[in-house]
């Protein structure tokens, strides 16, 4: 799947979402993009990596290295992604932003609906 890894994560307002607790790699008021994202979930350790299969943790490193190569990712590599992402980010904003450049404006088709306010 081809996917801009280069997209900058966008808000809720419309914005892009900025680092707020910078580091080396991110400083403060950068513009998080896609690839950001990815690489943090995948050097995060999340609950249960202790336990993963050495196959999956090398997939994971798999994955980054495609990304920063400009590989194509598989679909079931995606899922991982999308999985990762989803338990490394505590703010469902950040989650959003990252699944819609990923999948594009199409979010999950279990995903709530929000409701329009009634007038």
């Amino acid at each position: 799947m081809k996917i801009n890894f280069d997209q900058k994560l966008i808000g809720v307002e419309g914005k892009p979402l900025l680092v707020e607790a910078p580091s080396e790699q991110f400083p403060e008021g950068k513009a998080w993009t896609l690839r950001d994202a990815i690489i943090t979930s995948i050097r995060t350790a999340l609950p249960g990596d202790d336990a993963l299969d050495p196959l999956k943790k090398f997939e994971l490193g798999a994955i980054g290295m495609a990304m920063f190569k400009g590989l194509d990712i598989t679909v079931e590599q995606v899922g991982i992604v999308k999985d990762r992402i989803g338990k490394a980010f505590l703010g469902g904003e950040a989650v959003y932003a990252a699944w819609v450049c990923i999948e594009g404006e199409n979010a999950p088709a279990d995903a709530p609906v929000a409701n329009p306010p009634e007038s």
